[in-house]
């Protein structure tokens, strides 16, 4: 394969009635030298993907089959693949969001980092009060 500059077309031959291309690597081309972008999102439009976000919103509990037969009725025309795309990435913020709140609420805690710390600060005020039978004895007081 010849490394060629990016403004140079691609190279054309031909086997029997089907051209074949060749595109130098890592050129981020298609086969005919042109890069494609995504269009840019018109105002007001809605996506695909925002189409199934709303249902999946209205609807939680809807098997990706109701999904896409229910938009394609709508005239969305969406694929199984691409709304399981958008379940599993609507799951992974809910676990991320779950997984934030929990560290939150571990850090607010004062001092104790881990139960073995708990533990640790537990003998400590055992050892201060005179042994574990006063610290018992207290626990017991306030317990009533």
């Amino acid at each position: 394969m010849t490394f060629r500059q990016p403004s140079q077309q691609p190279d054309f031959h031909c086997h029997g009635e089907m051209p074949v291309i060749f595109v130098s690597a890592g050129l981020g081309r298609t086969l005919m030298g042109m890069r494609h972008m995504a269009k840019a999102k018109q105002k007001g439009a809605t996506t695909k993907a925002d189409a199934i976000r709303s249902y999946l919103s209205s609807y939680p509990k809807a098997k990706t089959k109701e999904v896409v037969e229910s938009l394609a009725s709508q005239g969305t025309k969406v694929s199984a693949n691409h709304v399981y795309l958008i379940k599993s990435q609507g799951k992974a913020k809910l676990q991320k969001a779950k997984g934030a709140k929990l560290r939150a609420v571990a850090a607010a805690r004062p001092g104790i980092k881990d139960y073995a710390d708990a533990v640790n600060q537990v003998k400590m005020l055992a050892h201060q009060l005179g042994g574990l039978s006063s610290l018992k004895a207290l626990v017991d007081a306030l317990a009533e």
